[in-house]
Formats: structure tokens, sequence, C-alpha cells
């Protein structure tokens, strides 16, 4: 019997890349009820493959094109509008996952029935989507999503959660006036709600790539709409946790100019409160956009 989930995929390139995603999902241990592609005006039409998979498997594909570029958001978005299942699974199409991913979701609702907000550990991967991970025994943690993101933000991601329908219908869609930190924002609208159910084995592959980043578009870091939602979420947090966790990425914002030698924008650095960050912090907070510039690049030559 199938899982009672909906997995949508968001896909604006890389048809490789694309039949990597899918062939991922459909050769889990625990099939999903759907899986629905939206195709967010692709360069690579990938109709004629998704034709062939549908051929290959009892799992309804849905497939969605839009008639112009419109953004990840607008693309999840659309998939969630799309999904009938209890619960949906988001996968970026240049990602993939282990074959027992699914099958540790339903291991979890059954040891935790009432689940709201999923995730699982990843590792990093080029090329070719890897192998199948050794088999690990699940090992499941209820946490608070933002103690949970002071350790390591990087844990909750857009292909390593699972969300109830029940709480995206409280927490609502992606907020497509984000060019950036769209993830983020929501995975905090999530958190206030409910606590994450954590994996901690690796389930879900995550791709370095050298393809152009959206991290190293700068405008969008710089935009009005970032600042608005900066500033109208740390109008209306009252938690010291999620607080940190909110200058902690302003810092990083900050830092993330910095690092390609501009300077950040005025705002990041009145909105920033210092005494959330550590001695270290507050010491390249002071360093001149170049000197981060070449510090940065002589760190990444020794990875």
């Amino acid at each position: 019997m199938s899982l009672n989930l909906s997995v949508v995929i968001p896909y604006h390139g890389r048809l490789k890349w694309l039949q990597d995603a899918l062939n991922s999902v459909l050769n889990q241990e625990k099939l999903p009820a759907e899986l629905i592609i939206v195709d967010d005006f692709s360069s690579e039409n990938p109709l004629s493959e998704i034709e062939k998979i549908k051929k290959q498997t009892d799992v309804p594909v849905t497939y969605l094109r839009f008639d112009a570029h419109k953004g990840v958001s607008y693309a999840r978005n659309a998939g969630i509008r799309l999904a009938k299942a209890d619960y949906i699974a988001f996968l970026d199409a240049d990602d993939c996952w282990s074959s027992g991913h699914l099958k540790d979701f339903s291991t979890a609702l059954k040891q935790i029935p009432e689940i709201k907000f999923y995730s699982a550990a990843y590792r990093g991967f080029s090329g070719q989507c890897p192998k199948e991970l050794s088999r690990f025994v699940p090992e499941f943690q209820i946490i608070d999503y933002f103690k949970l993101a002071l350790k390591n933000s990087f844990l909750v991601n857009s292909s390593s959660v699972i969300l109830s329908k029940d709480l995206i219908e409280k927490i609502g869609l992606f907020d497509t006036a984000l060019n950036v930190m769209e993830d983020m924002d929501y995975w905090i609208r999530a958190g206030k709600m409910a606590p994450v159910v954590l994996n901690k084995n690796p389930r879900v592959f995550i791709r370095h790539s050298n393809r152009t980043s959206l991290s190293k578009r700068l405008e969008f870091y710089a935009s009005e709409d970032l600042k608005k939602w900066f500033e109208k979420t740390l109008q209306t947090v009252e938690n010291e946790e999620i607080k940190k966790f909110i200058h902690l990425n302003l810092y990083g914002t900050i830092m993330r100019f910095k690092k390609q030698g501009e300077a950040p924008p005025a705002w990041l650095n009145d909105l920033l409160n210092e005494k959330y960050l550590s001695v270290f912090q507050k010491l390249m907070l002071r360093q001149p956009p170049f000197f981060t510039e070449v510090l940065a690049r002589i760190l990444n030559k020794k990875r």
C-alpha cells in the first residue's frame, strides 16, 4: 500500500538532474500516493521523460508547466494546491532521496502519529545521485525547530521536509515576494506551530553544483521585500531563541555581501543586535569587505 503522501518537485532546468530526482522517488521502498512536477517554464521541456516515467510506475504523476518563469515559491505553491494526500514531501529537482526516506517517515508515523513537521538529515554530493546509503536504523528526535536551527539550520531544507496538510492550511503558502530565504520563512512559520520530528540518520542527498546560484545574487539580499520580512519577523517574535536565530541570519546576510567584496546595505547593520553574536562574529563584522573576500577565497581553496 502506498503512503498517504504527495511529492512536490519544482523544476526549472537540467533534465538529467530531474531524471535522478524522479528515479529516487520511484525507487522508494515505500511509494508515495502521487508525484507532482511543476515546471517553472524550463528551457529543457521534460514532457517526453515524464510520459516515459508514467508508463513505468503505478504512482499517479501530475505534470504542470507554467507559461512564464515565476520562481520556486510559485511552483511549490502550485504543487501544494494540487496535492491530494494528507502529507506533502518537497524535493528540489537537482537533489534526490535515499530509497529508505519515505519508509523511515512511515516508521516515524507509527511511532509518533501526531507528526506535523518532519525532516531527515542529509549528505552532499555532486555528479550522479549516489548509490543507496548503507541501511541505517532510523533514529528520531522530537525537537523545537529553533533549538535545532541554532545547532544546525541545514538539517531542515527544501528536499528533506515533509509537512502535514493541516499544518500547511494553518501556516499558508510560500511567500512569493521573497526571492531568497523563502524556505527559512516557511520553516519558521511551521516551527512556531509544531516541533520537528528529525530523522538523525541521513536519507537525503543535496547536490553541490557550480551552476549560477541565487545565493550569489546580492540584489535579492538587498531587496526591500527582504528588509520588510526581517523587520516584520523581528517585531512579531518574543522567544529569545527565535530572535537569536533571526539576528544570526542578519549577520550571515551581511557576511554574504562582504565575502563577495561588496558593502552590505545599511539597513542590515541597523537591524542587527550584536548581543546575539560571538566575539569572533563581532570581530568579522568590523572587517572591510576586501579583507573578508580575500579570507573567504583562501578558506575555499583549502577545502
